[in-house]
């Protein structure tokens, strides 16, 4: 066969392709009117049955038929993103009588991938603690959208149980971090205890992870475990545990200022630049030695992270001067100057010096 006829084959395919792309979008944007069309009717005449069951006047059961019903879940749904206290309660014990919790527990074990995930997804927003049981399970299923979808969810429904599996999941690889992360920041405070507990038994690439969590949590049942990360034998660990405990703010446990100190005259330059910001936000002015000292570091962004947390100090401005004006021939003295200037501008404090 020629060039010229295999050339003109493929551009053929490639338009009846294109083609077939073009129907497709028209057919589902078609299918999204159409339904969108057919829902609005119907949105309006369950409405009543939508502020009955979040407002308590004694709901009336679902609606009977398919898309009816399936309307008055979406909408009750909606409904739970927006309420929160008895009228959420209200809406999930409603859920839970009428069905649609069960309907989709059913779903979880469906042949389809998509069906489970999707189950998994609306399990989550319907918020029912029935659900927890069947979502844990899904946290083991062969498809990783299934267990996304399911780690979000639990994270949505809370509990001890849901917050044991989601930790377990993530330790054991099952999850990735960006899901477990935001699951478990969604969980409410009785993840505390499970989440401290891992952070101390856990192994050197979850015990980080897990610390910085508990530190957006800003889950002070945790500071006992993440400070003994400080001393931990993988440096990534001890850099996340000082921005964890950074994160909670003070006060801090006996003995954590030393080990914070200590963490200073890391080996690792990264976990210097941790320290730095710690020992600021949770020493404060005390720990101007060792700031003074970081800000001439031969890492640019020890000394970065040093001269920013000394300016912020609650006598930065003054510290800062004393600094400048310190007249060192040192290099070291030299490279804090300059870091401590930049960061006395940005601060607004030479600003204020002038004035």
């Amino acid at each position: 066969m020629s060039p010229l006829v295999v050339g003109g084959l493929a551009g053929g395919l490639t338009a009846l392709a294109a083609l077939g792309g073009l129907l497709t979008m028209a057919v589902s944007r078609w299918r999204y009117d159409r339904e969108a069309a057919l829902r609005e009717p119907v949105e309006e005449e369950l409405l009543p049955l939508v502020l009955s069951v979040l407002l308590g006047d004694a709901p009336a059961a679902s609606p009977r038929g398919a898309r009816a019903r399936r309307v008055s879940r979406d909408m009750t749904l909606e409904a739970l993103d927006l309420f929160s206290g008895s009228s959420r309660e209200r809406a999930i014990e409603w859920l839970e009588r009428e069905g649609f919790v069960a309907d989709e527990m059913r779903h979880l074990r469906s042949r389809r991938a998509w069906r489970r995930a999707e189950a998994a997804w609306r399990l989550g927003r319907m918020r029912s603690h029935e659900a927890a049981a069947p979502l844990i399970s899904r946290l083991g299923d062969a498809r990783f959208g299934v267990r996304d979808a399911a780690a979000g969810a639990l994270g949505r429904i809370g509990g001890p149980d849901g917050a044991r599996a989601l930790i377990r999941a993530f330790t054991d690889g099952r999850i990735g971090l960006g899901i477990a992360g935001g699951a478990i920041l969604r969980l409410d405070a009785s993840a505390g205890p499970p989440l401290a507990a891992a952070i101390a038994d856990a192994d050197n690439r979850s015990r980080g992870a897990l610390a910085e969590v508990a530190g957006y949590r800003g889950d002070r049942m945790a500071v006992e475990a993440i400070a003994g990360g400080l001393v931990d034998e993988a440096p990534e660990v001890r850099r996340r545990c000082a921005l964890a405990l950074a994160s909670l703010g003070p006060p801090i446990p006996a003995g954590v200022e030393h080990r914070l100190r200590a963490l200073a005259d890391d080996p690792a330059p990264f976990a210097r630049a941790a320290a730095a910001t710690a020992l600021g936000l949770l020493v404060g002015d005390d720990a101007e030695p060792a700031h003074r000292r970081l800000a001439g570091d031969g890492d640019f962004w020890v000394g970065h992270r040093a001269a920013e947390a000394l300016s912020r100090l609650p006598s930065g401005d003054e510290l800062g001067w004393a600094i400048l004006l310190d007249d060192s021939p040192t290099v070291g003295s030299a490279r804090a100057r300059s870091r401590l200037l930049e960061w006395l501008e940005r601060s607004g404090a030479v600003r204020r010096r002038m004035e």
